[in-house]
């Protein structure tokens, strides 16, 4: 039985230097992966030299390394894990950090919404019912008999 000797990446290797060796590797060219992953080659460049600072956040530079790695046939979750260690970062969702500590009160609503809808709504039946009252006012006062004032003869001279 012949043993085949090799070769394993040093756990001290950087990511950036793991993703550049495995770029080259699938022999592609820093514009290839730009055009496969959609990041700027400029991240990229600075993902092989790991200028992490250089990057828009640590969020991003997550989602960088992940495509990353996926393009250049690297697993992925490893790499971002490797990150999350190096920056000191916190990937287990169990772990809330500092969350705890601040005190959780509800949300209080209330109870009427005032939005533009309900408002216009409103508005349209209160110009509806004053319309309508001006209408019955006018009709009833049209309708109903006149007010007859008599001055002359006084009521003591009738017989």
């Amino acid at each position: 039985m012949r043993f085949k000797i090799k070769k394993i990446p040093s756990l001290k290797m950087s990511i950036g230097e793991r993703l550049k060796r495995a770029r080259r590797r699938k022999r592609l060219s820093l514009e290839e992966v730009e055009e496969l992953t959609k990041v700027r080659k400029r991240y990229l460049e600075d993902i092989e030299r790991n200028r992490f600072d250089n990057l828009p956040s640590d969020v991003y530079a997550r989602g960088f390394l992940f495509k990353y790695a996926s393009e250049v046939g690297l697993d992925p979750n490893e790499i971002v894990d490797l990150f999350s260690q190096e920056r000191g970062l916190t990937n287990n969702p169990n772990d809330k950090g500092k969350l705890d500590d601040i005190p959780q009160k509800g949300v209080k609503y209330p109870r009427i919404i005032a939005t533009p809808e309900p408002v216009a709504t409103v508005i349209a039946i209160l110009l509806i019912l004053v319309f309508a009252g001006y209408i019955i006012f006018q009709v009833r006062g049209f309708s109903k008999a006149p007010n007859l004032q008599i001055s002359k003869p006084v009521s003591s001279e009738m017989t």
